[in-house]
């Protein structure tokens, strides 16, 4: 995702292989295997694959919107 996005809600990311910048807010976290972030997803948040390879990672999204609209803001 190249643009910052919020959303109602919490975010779980757990990084499964690779590695992830991923920005919360005014903060970057550099995610490798096995590490997680948990987040107030209203905070602007974005990621970035660091690698030439790609990166595998489990996101957890809870939200009082429709789970098909927040799947869209990261994916699209």
């Amino acid at each position: 995702v190249s643009e910052s996005i919020s959303h109602p809600g919490e975010e779980f990311v757990y990084c499964l292989e690779g590695e992830i910048d991923y920005t919360v807010g005014d903060r970057t976290f550099r995610l490798e295997q096995g590490d997680s972030l948990l987040f107030d997803a209203t905070q602007q948040h974005s990621y970035h694959n660091r690698l030439d390879q790609p990166a595998v990672l489990l996101m957890i999204f809870q939200s009082s919107q429709d789970r098909h609209q927040v799947q869209r803001l990261h994916l699209d």
